[in-house]
């Protein structure tokens, strides 16, 4: 009995003298990184308070999250076609005026990796309304000779956009070329544009324009995913508060980087040169904005800021 007395003892000791479990406590969760916008949804520049002055676009979007159309301010609609899952034509609302329509269209050719390598212009002018339906054959046709003029890109060896070739639409000879120069093969966007005009193919850069002269950010520009296409519908795209005064300006939204700053030599008029301020851009906590500003502000700086929808 006394060793059955001693044994409870013993094992009761040992209950009392062992540490409860740890409890192991898990580290909050952190919050999910924001996400880059998969569309944009509406786009509005804003001028200074001087001009008062405020330009928009709107985006809508089909059941696959593409494109489907745009419009710009209070206007008709753009349409977006697309073939092979990239955007192969895209047509302009129609005008009319004493009874005659009037109406715009672009193709985009591709080379084999799908980066596009021709831009052709149309344009057709009819009393009958027929002429101007969006399943005529003349506006996905990819028949040069029915352009009015067309754009011509050229690409290094590690994809790099090196040349785009622009043509004057009231001369098809009269030839605007965009030089895009970068640091080196690896470059993300180029150091220099410059900006050339030529009566002709065979001799593109008679006319040495303009040199700007660019510096970046390391974020994203993210309107080159999304609205590269308006480089070629003449659309001013504000990836900065201030566009540079360049032929090349509308090709800016095809960069991949923010720009910082630049600077713009004009070639046709010696020692006349602009330098910008800097700029800064950023999103807002759930990324839906993206705003670009001048840093340091001022109330009567231009600004932009475009406004997105997280699918």
């Amino acid at each position: 009995m006394n060793r059955l007395i001693a044994i409870l003892f013993c094992i009761s000791c040992l209950v009392a003298c062992t540490k409860p479990s740890e409890r192991v406590i898990d580290p909050p969760t952190p919050p999910d990184p924001p996400q880059p916008p998969k569309q944009l949804n509406w786009l509005f520049k804003y001028y200074s308070s001087t001009s008062g002055s405020i330009s928009s676009s709107t985006v809508s979007y089909d059941s696959s999250g593409r494109i489907k159309t745009f419009r710009l301010g209070g206007g008709n609609d753009y349409k977006v076609f697309y073939q092979n899952d990239t955007i192969h034509h895209v047509l302009a609302p129609y005008e009319t005026f004493n009874s005659l329509f009037e109406r715009k269209g672009w193709v985009f050719i591709y080379d084999a990796n799908k980066r596009c390598a021709k831009v052709l212009h149309k344009y057709i002018e009819s009393y009958n309304a027929a002429d101007i339906d969006d399943n005529r054959p003349f506006f996905s046709s990819e028949n040069v000779s029915e352009a009015g003029y067309m754009d011509s890109l050229v690409y290094s060896a590690t994809g790099q956009l090196i040349e785009l070739y622009s043509y004057n639409p009231n001369s098809k000879t009269s030839v605007v070329l965009s030089k895009f120069i970068y640091d080196s093969p690896e470059s993300a966007s180029p150091s220099r544009i410059n900006d050339y005009s030529g009566p002709s193919l065979a001799d593109p850069t008679s006319n040495f324009m303009t040199e700007t002269v660019y510096t970046y950010t390391q974020a994203e520009q993210p309107l080159q995913r999304l609205l590269w296409f308006y480089a070629f519908l003449d659309i001013p795209v504000p990836v900065v508060p201030n566009l540079p005064a360049t032929e090349s300006r509308f090709f800016l939204v095809m960069l991949k980087n923010p720009i910082r700053n630049y600077m713009t030599i004009y070639h046709y008029s010696p020692n006349d040169y602009f330098q910008s301020k800097n700029f800064i851009y950023g999103f807002n906590a759930d990324s839906t904005v993206y705003s670009g500003r001048y840093d340091p502000d001022d109330i009567v700086y231009d600004k932009f800021q475009y406004v997105f929808e997280k699918k």
